[in-house]
């Protein structure tokens, strides 16, 4: 039933792209600057199925973690899966050149008195860890509010269990259905969790939510006007500064209604994405003087598909000082990929 329903939302969704009532301004006019081309890293076994839905991505210690945006379709009826890479395995992989898929090995997950976030109607969407400490968000389509937990890790014994008397309720000022809040990363000790809708036309002046080491008190950070989705984060480095992923899927812009914005006045807009209205990015954020703001650095744009559609990055991590990893939901399909970084 699950998936029948979610293919039914996703036809209807799909039938929007036909008529965009709400029109962005061309894109022609800007100056166009270059785009990367990510590498793929071949997956294989049950997240690399389409129905996995990666939805997030963290390092805990030297291993990614994989986050599935359902991980009770992985269990056994009393845990869910989480999944791992070493990380050496996908440095190895990348520096080899290998064609060999990678095997993500599972850790259980619990989440005893959480299992109205197991079913469709919410999911699992971001994840970040603080030493042993672990923080997922959870979205709501019900109330279209977004949820925060935390819970340990336990690597030798291969487990991830959530605490749910921490579960705290994230209110979402656009009140949109599907679209709440993604993006978790740390920031001093502190639990940074950013909307995942933040465009002027939406919401003057977007604010993200800090909450302590255990979720028990919140304050809030005001954040720039930042066009289309943000769906992940970096982790964010000793200069402040971090980068989140930055998508727009064209079914999703008469909901949206995105303004062109200042980025592609200041720096240009990636060549493919000059005659598209999909937009693929990294953007550079700095944390200064209790806001985020915008840092001083192009936007780092993913060349697009051109005949396969729009590709949903859900997933981003910065692989030490080589670039990045970043990973889609199911559309158009499972793809885990690297992004050589330069400054």
């Amino acid at each position: 039933m699950k998936k029948i329903i979610a293919a039914v939302l996703f036809l209807f969704l799909l039938s929007c792209t036909e008529q965009i009532d709400f029109q962005i301004d061309d894109r022609s006019q800007y100056k166009p600057i270059s785009e990367i081309q990510f590498k793929e890293i071949k997956l294989e076994g049950e997240i690399a199925h389409r129905e996995s839905e990666i939805s997030g991505l963290a390092w805990y210690r030297d291993y990614l973690i994989l986050l599935p945006q359902f991980p009770f379709k992985f269990g056994d009826g009393l845990s869910g899966s989480l999944f791992y890479i070493p990380k050496s395995k996908i440095i190895y992989h990348l520096q080899s050149k290998s064609q060999t898929p990678l095997k993500p090995a599972r850790l259980k997950l619990f989440a005893d008195g959480l299992e109205q976030f197991n079913r469709w109607g919410s999911g699992y969407e971001g994840i970040i860890f603080n030493d042993n400490d672990v923080y997922i968000i959870f979205e709501s389509y019900r109330n279209s509010n977004a949820f925060v937990v935390k819970g340990e890790i336990d690597f030798a014994n291969n487990s991830v269990t959530l605490e749910a008397a921490t579960l705290q309720e994230i209110e979402i000022p656009t009140k949109l259905p599907n679209l709440t809040a993604e993006t978790i990363t740390l920031f001093e000790d502190k639990i940074l969790v950013i909307n995942e809708v933040n465009g002027i036309n939406l919401i003057e002046n977007p604010k993200a939510n800090l909450f302590s080491s255990e979720l028990s008190s919140r304050s809030e950070i005001s954040l720039p006007n930042i066009e289309y989705r943000v769906t992940d984060a970096t982790e964010i480095e000793k200069d402040s500064t971090f980068w989140v992923i930055n998508y727009l899927w064209t079914g999703e812009i008469n909901y949206i209604k995105p303004q062109n914005d200042a980025l592609f006045d200041k720096y240009g807009i990636g060549k493919s994405h000059q005659n598209s209205q999909t937009v693929e990015r990294l953007v550079k954020l700095k944390i200064s003087n209790n806001e985020i703001q915008f840092a001083d650095q192009p936007p780092i744009y993913i060349q697009l598909n051109s005949n396969r559609g729009s590709r949903n990055w859900e997933g981003l991590v910065k692989l030490d000082e080589i670039g990045f990893l970043v990973a889609t939901d199911m559309f158009p399909r499972t793809i885990l990929g690297f992004i050589p970084y330069s400054e």
